[in-house]
């Protein structure tokens, strides 16, 4: 009891039975900690923009950039066109290429001359090489050249498969990437012996544009650029990939009239030169839906966000009723609304937490692995040499992707444990509880880790040797495809997501350990982490000690339009699992036998006591009054139209 002469000491923020809601002890803390969220938050989302953009094949395809890497071979049909119009380095000529090595350069030829193909022909980038990058040593030889003519054009062509060993994590935890390594020398028996496996077929066509040098026996310099055609088949007689290039070499020639021979004594390439990168990706059906699934999810996410912004109107419970597909589908993007703004959800918030747009974004992303795992090896190869910024968006951009592969790593952990788990009430699986990031500070986290998935496939397969058809046939070795470049990696890739995402989660649950339990006191929190597929909480971090309970419990004051948007979002865009309230039938018979209803003084609750947010076994959201009934929605509708707020225990 105060003194007369004391004056009241009154909270900050609105209360509800003297209780201080908001309570900030570092506000400009606080607001440094929440614009960084959001500027990091919009990075993500305009390299999610960039990527639907930039990484685009079909888009990248009809601009038709990519088109200039047609120029070599515009004239001829196939491989024998080659041959006549190309002077051959002598003892790497088309006739030192296996016999299935010769199949997939007259299959590119033919796709990349085609005027419809199954190919995306793409332009990748153009970078700065440095002198020390070897793209140029393998026209060092002997040629026939007719200096009569105006000039020349000279080619080489390379074969061979491409043998790994081990993984990223048996790199890590053994001696394999310095112990009992192949040799230049060795053959593929020997090579299977050290547990070396085949993983990729390649053959490797240099073309030069027209060049001459002077007819004299002096040595002579000269700068030649060229065309690169690489395909490369990660199993025997699989369509191959495609890398295209154009680049710049300094030749040190010399020339011999009597047997009309020009011999390149060193070829290296031009310091910083130029290099174009293109790309031949293959069309399918996975890519086609890849692409249409991307969109749809991003019209989805536009959609449901901006339904968002308005006030929803509550929903009960009508049996009477039951809604089609398309209403459903509909009241995702489009719900019956109050033209009155609502903040209850961000746009990346929503991004992250929706069922639907994770699982449409995951399985695109999922769906365009194979071209994914192509362009970003390549771009990050040269991109590495001498780091561009718009390539390195275009890179992260690329990476970002997979971030919401961890978001539906947790979804689906938490859809597949609510199947599993013997849990009779809402809060009694621990697990369910694990499954969640607090924050999306977390999820930023992980991200991070993403950003260095290509130097991750590098190293997983650091451990080659190549094995060229000048040193033995190939056509007996074939190429496994669970053994090839890429489909080798996922289980390494995989591993380490799932480590990210758990390793992230643990550190979130360690260090924020009292405020998991804290939220776990509260019933909309309970709904969001038990109760529902929900993996990000950052929209429930108003929560604070409820001091009618001894702050034992927790306390949410929020507007009814908030709430009834949240009502709305746990409804259409998450599944709810239909957990009861724990002991909450038992509750309700002890309140019918009690008389007294506690008021509040606030203002803003005046005549309202706290609700209890439950879910009925369909996974309807119910809003409990104080003598847990539930609130009609005409009931509910009146407070969001008095902008009412609505205290939640």
């Amino acid at each position: 009891m105060r003194s007369a002469g004391s004056s009241p000491i009154m909270p900050i923020g609105p209360t509800i039975g003297g209780a201080a809601v908001t309570s900030a002890a570092s506000p400009r803390l606080q607001q440094l900690y929440r614009a960084v969220v959001v500027i990091i938050g919009a990075c993500v989302l305009v390299l999610v923009a960039f990527d639907t953009i930039a990484n685009n094949w079909s888009l990248n395809d009809y601009i038709g950039n990519g088109n200039c890497f047609k120029t070599p071979i515009a004239t001829v049909l196939d491989i024998s066109g080659v041959s006549a119009s190309y002077r051959f380095r002598l003892d790497l000529a088309l006739e030192d290429v296996s016999q299935i090595g010769g199949w997939m350069l007259n299959y590119t030829l033919s796709e990349l001359i085609g005027a419809n193909t199954d190919y995306y022909v793409v332009s990748a980038g153009t970078y700065q090489v440095p002198a020390t990058t070897d793209l140029c040593s393998t026209f060092e030889g002997e040629y026939l050249v007719d200096l009569r003519a105006d000039s020349f054009k000279i080619a080489v062509i390379t074969n061979s498969i491409t043998f790994m060993r081990g993984s990223a994590w048996s790199h890590l935890f053994t001696k394999d990437t310095s112990e009992r390594l192949a040799t230049s020398k060795m053959r593929s028996n020997e090579l299977l012996d050290l547990g070396y496996v085949p993983t990729r077929l390649t053959v490797d066509l240099r073309l030069s544009d027209p060049f001459n040098i002077a007819n004299t026996s002096s040595t002579q310099h000269v700068m030649m650029s060229y065309y690169r055609i690489f395909p490369r088949s990660f199993c025997s007689g699989c369509t191959p990939v495609v890398e295209l290039g154009h680049g710049s070499c300094n030749f040190t020639v010399v020339y011999d009239d009597a047997t009309a021979s020009m011999t390149v004594l060193r070829s290296a390439n031009v310091d910083m030169s130029t290099y174009k990168l293109g790309l031949m990706l293959p069309k399918s059906s996975f890519s086609s839906a890849a692409h249409y699934l991307k969109v749809i999810a991003i019209a989805f996410a536009i959609g449901g966000y901006l339904g968002s912004r308005k006030t929803v109107q509550w929903k009960e419970v009508n049996h009477a009723e039951a809604d089609s597909i398309f209403a459903k589908v509909l009241r995702t993007v489009s719900p019956k609304y109050f033209p009155y703004p609502s903040l209850a959800l961000r746009f990346g918030m929503f991004c992250y937490n929706s069922d639907w747009f994770v699982l449409l974004f995951a399985i695109s992303t999922l769906l365009d692995m194979g071209n994914w795992f192509v362009a970003m090896r390549n771009i990050q190869l040269y991109n590495k040499l001498v780091p561009q910024f718009g390539i390195s968006l275009q890179l992260y951009a690329l990476c970002v992707r997979l971030l919401w592969i961890n978001c539906l790593f947790l979804k689906v952990l938490k859809l597949g444990w609510s199947i599993l788990s013997t849990a009779s009430y809402n809060g009694e699986s621990r697990l369910m509880g694990y499954c969640n990031l607090s924050s999306v500070t977390f999820l930023y986290l992980s991200a991070a880790l993403l950003f260095y998935v290509p130097a991750f496939v590098e190293y997983n397969n650091s451990v080659s040797i190549e094995l060229s058809y000048t040193s033995q046939i190939l056509d007996p070795i074939h190429v496994d495809a669970f053994n090839g470049f890429y489909l080798r990696c996922i289980p390494s890739i995989v591993v380490l997501l799932v480590v990210n995402v758990l390793g992230i989660t643990t550190l979130d649950h360690v260090f924020r350990y009292k405020h998991w339990a804290f939220l776990a006191k509260n019933s909309l929190a309970r709904q969001a982490i038990f109760n529902s597929s929900s993996i990000v909480c950052d929209y429930l971090d108003d929560i604070v000690p409820d001091p009618d309970v001894d702050s034992q419990g927790s306390l949410l004051i929020c507007k009814a339009r908030r709430l009834s948007t949240l009502q709305w979002f746990f409804m259409n865009h998450l599944r709810c699992f239909g957990l009861p309230e724990k002991e909450l039938r038992a509750k309700k018979k002890m309140m019918q036998t009690s008389t007294a209803m506690t008021s509040t003084s606030s203002e803003d609750v005046k005549g309202n006591s706290k609700c209890i947010v439950a879910q009925d076994s369909d996974g309807h959201v119910h809003l409990l009054d104080g003598g847990l009934n539930d609130v009609t929605a005409l009931v509910y509708n009146i407070k969001i139209l008095k902008d009412s707020t609505v205290a939640i225990q």
